[in-house]
């Protein structure tokens, strides 16, 4: 981008070849009252004076100036095409709290009463156009922000009128606007790629803030505004708001899954330890019952042996056998 001084130069090179020189004044629409600002040469060291305004065909206005534009604004409802002259002469005035020194000024503007803007929107557009994007973007946000309304002002009007001050400062203040570098960079400042500082990937937006403590978020309007006014303000980059929902979202979504990954772990864990535990139990119990069938089953066969070995025993041997059962029985 090329410097404030090397910009305005060139701009000053085609306004010139454009126009005799670079001064305007707002027309006016046919039977359309309008606001219109009259601003006054005052070169003194006043800061404030006043003035009378004569309005052809109107009543003289009083009015009080003060420094730095000695501006006032006037409404004009014009009911015949052609010039329509404003005058004013310095006059001073008596108030409660003293007396306002007279304007050390007299003069007189000529306004034009038009049909149509058509004209003046056509030389706007060719200035817009040699501007290009950038630049026209930010010099209609400041001209709103000044209160110009340059589809009434005519470039091409052979005077100098108090709005030329504020189309010259905002000219130069949107250069150095858009010379200020940005967090952005050269990307595109409503959708980037970007990365978080997890380094995740995402997509970003360039914003404008108020410098300092606050940090408050700003309008690009707004930003504009505060160059204008000399207040500082800055650039930062963040998440889509979008973008980010949608991402928190997912996360989120990732994150119950997770949690109910986790849960089904441990159910299916905690229902393999009861199945196991239960197998055990079974097992144990299976020995247990084995372990008693087999005692049933030692003594049973122990009951047989002993009755087979008695069915055995000879003669002689029951008959002993059964007198020292009946002499036991006879001891008792």
């Amino acid at each position: 981008m090329v410097g404030s001084q090397q910009w305005l130069a060139g701009v000053g090179v085609w306004l010139m070849a454009s126009f005799p020189a670079f001064a305007g004044q707002y027309q006016l629409m046919l039977g359309q009252a309008q606001s219109v600002p009259i601003a006054v040469p005052v070169r003194n060291s006043d800061t404030q004076c006043h003035v009378q305004l004569q309005v052809s065909g109107q009543q003289v206005l009083e009015r009080v100036l003060n420094a730095p534009l000695f501006e006032t604004r006037v409404v004009i409802r014009p009911e015949q095409a052609g010039p329509l002259l404003v005058r004013w002469v310095g006059t001073a005035k008596r108030t409660e709290t003293g007396v306002v020194n007279a304007c050390p000024t007299e003069g007189q503007t000529e306004l034009a009463v038009v049909n149509s803007n058509e004209g003046i929107l056509a030389v706007w557009s060719a200035l817009f156009t040699q501007l290009g994007p950038s630049m026209t973007a930010c010099v209609r946000l400041a001209l709103e922000a000044q209160q110009v309304r340059f589809d009434w002002y005519d470039l091409k009007a052979q005077q100098v009128s108090g709005e030329d001050t504020k189309i010259n400062a905002l000219l130069q203040q949107c250069e150095v606007f858009l010379s200020r570098s940005t967090a952005w960079g050269a990307k595109d400042p409503l959708r980037h790629a970007c990365a978080l500082p997890s380094g995740q990937k995402t997509v970003c937006e360039g914003y404008y803030a108020e410098a300092g403590r606050s940090g408050k978020v700003i309008s690009h309007q707004q930003a504009i505004a505060r160059q204008l006014q000399g207040l500082p303000w800055t650039t930062g980059v963040r998440e889509q708001a979008p973008v980010k929902a949608q991402r928190l979202k997912r996360e989120h979504d990732e994150e119950v899954r997770l949690q109910a990954q986790a849960a089904a772990q441990l159910e299916a864990q905690a229902k393999q330890q009861r199945e196991e535990e239960a197998r055990q139990a079974a097992q144990a119990k299976a020995e247990a019952d084995k372990a008693e069938a087999e005692k049933v089953r030692e003594a049973q066969q122990k009951e047989q042996e002993e009755k087979e070995r008695l069915e055995k025993r000879s003669w002689m041997a029951k008959t002993y056998d059964d007198l020292k059962q009946k002499a036991r029985g006879s001891h008792k």
